[in-house]
């Protein structure tokens, strides 16, 4: 695990010196950083350190009275610091900041704004009686013995993932509050240590808790090659992301029933691999510990949530008071009667006063409809973003989610399916779902759930749908928008979920009908049947009906222009002898035809083969210029190269492809997604010019890919441009290369057709010296790994190993992965211009990042966008 504070101030020959030693019984235990940040959580003996406040040493006058105070840490404890509580305020999507004080009121904290010294610095809670009653209210839940706390890691050695990694589970045995910081002046404003002491009960033995032996599965996966350690990995969900990310956080029911059923999975494995350990005992603890958390999270988790959208602001605070009222086997929906009817008798005052006439009389006269709906999100664990989006029909439609409180009800799993591709403060995950209507069956009884919205049983339709949506999305993800039916049905049935979803090709077969609202269903090439997700359908229908139109289409531009004379002009008359700039010559001017005259074609090549040199001289045209240009490209620095051969020379406009698009309503920045217009939103189409073209096209995904026809389509000359050969782009499809395939087949059947697939081969730019005919090295090794044509050069990887005279491509050795890490750096840095591995500022500089000016931590740079006149990152590289 790296944390700043360990990172910065490791001493490591310090603690090799002190290797084998109790901390407790050292002298310079205050100079290790890992004590302080929870290092010795299962040391056996009682260790203190002397902390100062950060602030004191930034010179902050309204905390150079704090002195220098001594932590007790106790025998197998921790220190908690819930930083996501004592926020003042943060920075949220769209620009705008999450002030304590609404926090406060939906948490129920007695914070006072006014007790708040003036200061610059505004992230954090700085008085002490502020951070005491968060601290109060942060911890007033936790029961000894019965609370559940779980560790888990930013980052581990034994694998690369970016998702939390659980470390280990027990029971909170004791929580010690922090204390205050000693001050020289007891006037002076109180200030609370961040730490409380959690004691925990997970001991040698594991016999409340344990701990996973990655360290025993990281040596059994050294011996056995085919052994896969994510397996024995329990990762926290990214469903639940937020609550792994503050370091000490509340865990939602929710999040603990997944990372327990995983446990229980992943200890199954380390028994199986012979690991020694009580686990059998593990086991048994943990689905112990599962039924008391079903058991403390009940039938309505969201209850909170919802009370809150209902118009509660502390309607968490309402729904733990009720709770605690209903644990007498009272029926909490007459307690809710009762709590509307007369709030004084079933609240604290704090909460009564919050229950307005307005509120009662609201709930009194709520359709049915309204009163079901209410119900079945209180089932659903959601974040009060969620629900406020979910049960507030203004905000669903404004956050663009179309769906009716009759739908929902009647299908719940919509939930899931209509907030997938909104920002992530909405998305509802399937498992939320899940988990809310496969209780347990106590659960169930007590408060079974009705019809329409009752799931009739674990392969009932619409978890079926939604499940199969979820696959096909995640697939997606790594590329892929079809899926064969058969992998589909052995993925379903392979989740790791519970209960199980059983299915077969009949069962999914004869759901087909259901399907169709979001999956359809087609075949492949050699006949073989594979689904689809609807969004990406109408995707593919946009680009073959424009692709296919374009390019069968007779009406072809009439350009009448001499364009090897123009390349004459251009860079001189082509010697005879020089056969390679002959032949480039001759490939420029059939690529330079075809691209006028087409109304949609591709220009194909690799690094050095002409593509920008082509098109400079096609815009400059002026029958082409006449028409108007749009230069388009998925990022900056592409957008700013295509530009700089034109500027000052030609008209045009060129912008990112995400810029261009979010102007037609076509890509959201919230949420990265792109869209195709349709009915009346086609009006929000921008007048284009009549030559479009987007560079850099192999890294458009088949979403941005079909956004753009569907915006440029009233462009008389589309000209896509970009290099087959390189990677695919990050995200579903790679529709450049089927697109240029797909023309060339087209070509080849039809000989007759106007060519619309313009190739350059030879390479002209990448010589090692001016003088010279040689490619450069790199350029020379890179063939080896594309589709080419040209001869490859077999001398190469000798070469390379000799050592290249370009210096393009370096060759170093490694024998172990910490040798080859440390040689990846170094070569970075040296590629970079970087001073040491650690100039984080000479990094960030040379992706065109500004350093914070007078910034105490190394590495803090700016990544500025263009601005009025002032170039951003992208053009300053």
């Amino acid at each position: 695990m790296r944390l700043k504070n360990i990172y910065e101030n490791k001493k490591e020959s310090l603690e090799e010196d002190n290797s084998g030693c109790a901390m407790c019984n050292m002298d310079c235990v205050e100079k290790i950083p890992c004590v302080r940040e929870g290092g010795g959580f299962m040391s056996p003996e009682q260790i203190s350190v002397v902390v100062e406040h950060p602030y004191t040493q930034y010179g902050y006058e309204t905390h150079q009275h704090l002195l220098p105070t001594e932590i007790v840490i106790p025998p197998y404890s921790y220190p908690a610091r819930p930083y996501r509580w004592t926020m003042k305020q943060r920075w949220m999507r769209g620009g705008y900041y999450a002030y304590i004080k609404d926090f406060a009121t939906e948490k129920g904290i007695d914070y006072h704004p006014e007790y708040e010294p003036e200061m610059k610095n505004k992230t954090w809670v700085q008085d002490g009686r502020n951070q005491r009653a968060i601290f109060n209210t942060f911890f007033q839940d936790v029961r000894p013995d019965q609370s559940i706390c779980i560790f888990y890691a930013k980052q581990v050695p034994f694998i690369e993932d970016s998702r939390r990694v659980v470390i280990g589970l027990g029971h909170v045995k004791q929580v010690i509050p922090s204390s205050d910081y000693n001050s020289s002046n007891d006037a002076g404003m109180k200030s609370c240590l961040w730490e409380t002491i959690v004691q925990h009960t997970i001991r040698p033995g594991y016999k409340d808790g344990f701990l996973f032996p990655y360290k025993e599965l990281m040596k059994y996966a050294e011996e056995h090659e085919t052994f896969d350690i994510r397996k024995a990995t329990v990762f926290a969900s990214e469903d639940f992301f937020d609550e792994f990310s503050y370091a000490s956080e509340h865990l939602s029911y929710d999040a603990v029933i997944d990372v327990i059923l995983q446990s229980i999975k992943v200890l199954s494995v380390v028994k199986d691999c012979g690991i020694k350990g009580n686990w059998d005992d593990c086991i048994a603890w943990l689905n112990q510990a599962l039924i008391s958390v079903w058991e403390d999270r009940g039938a309505f988790p969201g209850l909170g949530s919802v009370l809150c959208a209902f118009g509660i602001p502390s309607g968490v605070v309402v729904a733990r008071e009720l709770k605690n009222k209903t644990e007498n086997s009272m029926d909490l929906w007459k307690a809710i009667e009762d709590m509307f009817a007369d709030p004084s008798t079933m609240l604290s005052p704090f909460c009564a006063e919050q229950i307005t006439k307005t509120l009662r009389d609201t709930w009194k006269k709520l359709p049915k409809v309204r009163k079901s709906l209410f119900k079945i999100l209180s089932r659903v664990s959601l974040s009060l973003d969620q629900a406020n989006a979910m049960y507030n029909k203004e905000q669903r439609e404004k956050k663009g989610i179309y769906v009716t409180d009759e739908e929902m009800i009647a299908n719940p799993y919509l939930l899931y399916e209509k907030t997938r591709d909104k920002i992530e403060e909405l998305r509802i995950s399937i498992k939320k779902v899940d988990l809310a209507f496969f209780p347990l069956e106590h659960i169930k009884n007590q408060y079974p759930i009705e019809k329409p919205s009752k799931i009739e049983s674990e392969n009932d339709q619409r978890r079926v749908r939604a499940i199969a949506v979820s696959i096909l999305e995640k697939n997606a993800l790594f590329g892929n928008t079809i899926m064969p039916v058969n992998n589909l049905v052995i993925d379903m049935n392979e989740l790791p979920i519970e209960p199980k979803c059983p299915v077969n090709g009949d069962i999914v077969s004869a759901m087909s009908d259901f399907f169709t609202e979001e999956i359809v269903t087609d075949k492949d090439a050699v006949g073989k049947d594979y689904y689809k997700l609807v969004r990406y359908k109408k995707i593919d229908n946009i680009i073959q009906k424009q692709v296919r139109k374009r390019i069968t289409s007779p009406n072809r531009h009439s350009v009448s222009v001499d364009w090897r004379r123009r390349l004459d002009d251009a860079f001189g008359v082509c010697g005879q002898e020089d056969i390679l700039e002959k032949q480039a010559r001759e490939e420029k001017t059939k690529a330079l035809k075809i691209l006028a005259e087409s109304r949609l074609s591709v220009l194909v090549g690799g690094a050095g083969t002409g593509k920008t040199t082509v098109l400079e001289l096609l815009c400059r045209e002026k029958t082409i210029q006449d028409g108007g240009i749009l230069l388009l490209a998925p990022t900056g620095k592409a957008r700013v190269r295509m530009s700089q051969g034109l500027v000052g020379k030609v008209e045009f406009k060129a912008y990112t492809v995400a810029q261009f698009l979010a102007k037609t309503g076509r890509y959201d920045g919230d949420t990265f997604t792109y869209k195709i217009l349709e009915g009346k939103d086609k009006s929000k189409n921008l007048s284009v010019p009549e030559t479009v073209i987007i560079d850099e096209s192999s890294m458009l995904t088949e979403e941005m890919f079909g956004a753009l026809l569907d915006a440029v389509g009233r462009a008389g000359r589309i000209i896509f441009v970009g290099d087959i050969n390189q990677l695919p782009p990050i995200g579903a499809g790679r529709p450049f290369v089927d697109l240029v395939c797909y023309i060339e087949s087209c070509e080849l059947g039809n000989p007759s057709a106007g060519k619309c697939c313009a190739r350059l081969i030879t390479t002209r730019r990448q010589k090692q010296e001016e003088n010279e005919k040689e490619l450069r090295a790199d350029i020379r090794l890179s063939k080896w790994f594309t589709e080419t044509e040209e001869q490859l050069d077999e001398e190469i990887y000798s070469e390379i190993q000799a050592g290249t005279k370009d210096g393009t491509v370096v060759f170093k050795q490694w024998n172990d992965k910490e040798e080859l890490e440390q040689l990846i750096l170094e070569t970075i840095a040296e590629a970079t211009g970087m001073e040491s591995v650690e100039d984080f500022d000479g990094f960030n500089r040379s992706l065109g990042g500004k350093a914070v000016s007078g910034s105490k931590t190394p590495g803090q740079a700016y990544f500025n966008n263009t601005y009025g006149d002032v170039n951003g990152c992208a053009e300053a590289v």
